[in-house]
């Protein structure tokens, strides 16, 4: 795993270790959750998610890879932040809107190349949250935004090629308007 990668979970698990720390301070209910979808792609997430006011909450979030989902090589590391308002009575309960950012990189290689990337997002998005146990939610939610990615491809070589002349072959830069976050989250809250 490069270091940048190891340089972002470790700050997300900064973060989460920190929010835990201070959930008495002003907290009113604190919620973990995972993205179902990733789960099932083989990339692990988790969330936390703190009320900061009536109707109101902000959500930590972290997803990366452990091993090499797919069978191929992927290094993926992302940390994000969403300001949630809860249009329903009370937070962490029905309709939801939202702004968040999320900023991340990830390593996959090919038979041909390397690519390297740096990438960050701006979303708004919304979602609907339904009581399914006491402490138990199901959650979906859509986003879309702004996505700006620098992207480095670098040849694929054996041990015998390998020169100081081996440089990256391609370097873009892009930013498109896309589906940022497509979620079904299991969240337990728990407080």
């Amino acid at each position: 795993m490069n270091q940048q990668i190891e340089h972002t979970i470790l700050r997300g698990w900064t973060i989460c270790l920190l929010v835990f720390a201070c959930r008495s301070v002003s907290a009113q209910q604190i919620a973990v959750k995972t993205n179902a979808l990733s789960d099932l792609g083989a990339i692990p997430n988790i969330g936390v998610e703190l009320v900061v006011g009536e109707k109101t909450s902000i959500e930590f979030g972290l997803t990366g890879t452990v091993t090499k989902p797919w069978k191929k090589e992927l290094e993926l590391a992302t940390g994000s932040l969403q300001y949630r308002h809860w249009i329903s009575q009370r937070s962490l309960s029905q309709l939801f809107i939202g702004v968040g950012g999320r900023i991340g990189s990830y390593t996959y290689r090919d038979e041909q190349y390397s690519y390297y990337s740096d990438l960050g997002v701006a979303e708004v998005f919304g979602g609907y949250a339904w009581p399914i146990a006491k402490r138990w939610n199901f959650e979906l939610y859509y986003g879309i935004g702004l996505l700006l990615q620098q992207q480095h491809k670098v040849p694929m070589c054996t041990p015998q090629e390998v020169t100081t002349e081996v440089t990256m072959e391609q370097t873009n830069l892009k930013y498109d308007l896309a589906t940022t976050s497509v979620g079904i989250n299991i969240v337990y809250i728990l407080k």
